[in-house]
């Protein structure tokens, strides 16, 4: 059975995170967390029937908890855990106003990376 969609969609998401953290004593920062940003969405086939593909803002808050780790005098690990809630999504209806997809209501991110600062 092959799988025929009906519309293709391409997404984009930009958004800015608001964090203030505390320093713990155990290298762990705790931080509540505010994100709003904006998701867009376009039509890969130009034939495609779809409606309401304006931008969307989507609002989430919560907490993360980020672990540091030093490596050397400038160099860091990080390890984060992330978890939002999602009380305005993005959304993408069709022509009928029946929502297409039904996103989560709760984000989770889990992080691993390098940090530093130059002085």
């Amino acid at each position: 059975m092959q799988y025929h969609p009906l519309a293709t969609v391409r997404t984009n998401h930009l958004s800015g995170v608001i964090a203030a953290c505390w320093r713990g004593f155990i290298s762990l920062s705790l931080c509540p967390v505010v994100e709003v940003g904006r998701m867009s969405f376009s039509p890969v086939d130009p034939d495609a029937k779809l409606g309401g593909l304006p931008a969307s803002v989507v609002v989430a808050a919560g907490g993360r908890a980020v672990y540091t780790r030093p490596l050397t005098e400038r160099l860091a690990l990080r390890a984060l855990v992330e978890v939002e809630g999602v009380p305005k999504a993005a959304s993408l209806e069709d022509y009928a106003q029946k929502p297409l997809f039904a996103p989560s209501p709760i984000s989770l991110t889990l992080g691993v990376g390098v940090g530093g600062h130059l002085w």
